[in-house]
């Protein structure tokens, strides 16, 4: 936590020293390696009952060999915070399958439906025009996920589909049931297609999860029409 934004660029300039030090000591060792590149984020909190004199600041160049973001939050706000950063800094995107069958856990005669939200590499998104996905912002956050609905899973349909890319997945909340149902289903051996919705209405079979090999992939399958 710093106090202002005099005292954030103190510790990135600081921290630059440090780099170029560490740097001018490998040059003459034998054992230790050259930092090519470091990429800094600071995450300042602060409590709820002031306002921050840190303001936010998007990614710039320090030097050759830093560059630096900063954002500021109060506290409590951290897990959002880095949910947000993960999805940006490894190139990751957000998928809510909604209306996923479950039994209840207290009456197994009677179901219910709910959603399971998945990271995955932004790739199984980037194979599709921008307009066609159902982007919405996720609430509390500040990241978009896509919604794709649950279609009831058919025998073998891993192997009839034309498959573009292909990524693996994780749960983003591990420990919920729903969570853990969709995981267990899939490594059962199922397969569960996904339907997006058209802006003139209908739907498309756009996405599908499966397991291989003891690990669960979203494949992004080819929505436009065979030759």
């Amino acid at each position: 936590s710093a106090r202002d934004n005099a005292s954030m660029n103190n510790l990135e300039k600081i921290f630059h020293q440090v780099l170029v030090q560490q740097n001018a000591m490998s040059s003459k060792s034998e054992h230790l390696l050259n930092i090519d590149f470091c990429h800094l984020v600071i995450i300042n909190l602060y409590p709820t009952t002031i306002e921050s004199l840190v303001t936010n600041r998007p990614s710039q160049e320090i030097s050759p060999i830093l560059r630096s973001e900063i954002h500021s939050y109060q506290s409590g706000k951290l897990s959002k915070v880095l949910m947000s950063l993960i999805l940006k800094h490894y190139d990751l995107a957000s998928t809510t399958v909604t209306n996923i069958p479950m039994k209840e856990e207290q009456n197994l005669n009677l179901s219910a439906n709910y959603d399971v939200e998945i990271f995955h590499e932004s790739k199984s998104h980037a194979v599709f025009l921008e307009a066609e996905l159902p982007r919405t912002v996720k609430e509390g956050f500040e990241y978009e996920t896509v919604t794709l609905k649950w279609c009831t899973p058919r025998a073998g349909a891993s192997e009839m589909q034309h498959c573009l890319v292909q990524n693996r997945i994780t749960p983003v909340d591990v420990t919920s049931r729903p969570s853990s149902c969709l995981i267990n289903f899939l490594l059962s051996g199922r397969s569960v297609l996904l339907e997006m919705p058209r802006k003139s209405g209908g739907k498309i079979i756009s996405h599908l999860l499966s397991a291989h090999g003891g690990e669960i992939f979203i494949h992004s399958l080819n929505t436009s029409r065979s030759l």
